[in-house]
């Protein structure tokens, strides 16, 4: 549906469980999802994941996912100002 739609986003969240490193234990289901998936993430792709040390180096090479932002936890002084922010 997202390739019909001129102005689409695609979001994948926590994306190291479909797109984690392949193995091979004989029965080919992971890999024929990992093998396919980086063709699928052609365009404007967005995935998160906590645990960028799993994704398959077929993921993050250049045209697939190659940029990465890194959300850093706050420092003390910032998490009180969230915690005690109201709108």
């Amino acid at each position: 549906m997202a390739w019909s739609k001129k102005a689409c986003i695609v979001f994948f969240d926590e994306i190291d469980a479909i797109g984690g490193v392949r193995y091979d234990d004989g029965k080919g289901g992971d890999n024929v999802l990992c093998l396919r998936l980086p063709i699928s993430l052609m365009g404007s792709t967005h995935v998160v994941t906590s645990r960028p040390d799993l994704l398959d180096p077929a993921l993050i090479r250049p045209r697939r996912i190659d940029r990465m932002v890194e959300f850093c936890l706050p420092d003390l002084e910032r998490r009180t100002e969230i915690f005690n922010h109201e709108p």
